[in-house]
């Protein structure tokens, strides 16, 4: 077992794992929210009364709707110094009232205005649809798990390597050579001064 190979590839599998689960959990969520916002106001006798109404960044629809316990005159436009020259639409004497305004992309004011000679509860609502957003686009949720699975597949196979990959046979070193058989060298030759080598006495035959 290869301790240090081991603990490689077990960071490397950690880092993969992780890298996939961050590509989970950052998905764009689909299809999209409602956002909706409720507001009741008192519009007195010979007095107008405006509310700004903001909608939310992204919103792809917005509807904006009244009732009122009173008959009233109601005008929602885009700007509040002339709003009757950018009306998005009015409504006179009447007790509810409501408009879709599509992508807006500004706040929109609606004008409250009571002819009666009580004062009236008006009681606006919005409601608008965003868009869902968030979290990675396609190609970064390719990168990120593509990453991830490299990583646990290298992980992995270091792991499995330093498990059962067997040690290196020559870590221990070459075997000792065999002793010179007694009469010679190293090499095989006849050492000096024994018969029959050099510098040594003549060999003779036996009689």
């Amino acid at each position: 077992m290869r301790t240090g190979l081991v603990g490689l590839g077990a960071v490397g599998v950690v880092l993969g794992v992780s890298l996939v689960l961050i590509a989970v959990w950052n998905l764009p969520p689909p299809g999209t929210s409602t956002t909706a916002t409720r507001s009741t106001y008192t519009v007195v006798n010979g007095r107008g009364y405006t509310v700004v109404l903001s909608p939310p960044s992204g919103a792809t629809s917005f509807v904006v709707s009244y009732s009122s316990d009173q008959p009233i005159t109601a005008l929602l436009s885009t700007c509040s110094n002339a709003p009757t020259q950018c009306s998005i639409g009015n409504a006179s004497f009447t007790r509810s009232g409501s408009w879709t305004v599509s992508h807006p992309s500004s706040p929109l004011y609606l004008s409250l205005s009571d002819e009666a000679v009580q004062a009236a509860t008006v009681l606006v609502a919005t409601d608008a649809s965003v868009k869902s957003t968030g979290g990675f686009v396609w190609w970064e949720e390719i990168i990120v798990l593509f990453a991830g699975g490299v990583l646990m597949a290298a992980g992995g196979m270091g792991v499995f390597l330093g498990l059962f990959l067997q040690g290196n046979p020559y870590a221990r070193g070459l075997p000792p050579l065999p002793p010179p058989e007694e009469g010679e060298g190293a090499s095989g030759e006849t050492p000096e001064g024994a018969p029959g080598g050099p510098d040594g006495p003549p060999e003779h035959d036996e009689p």
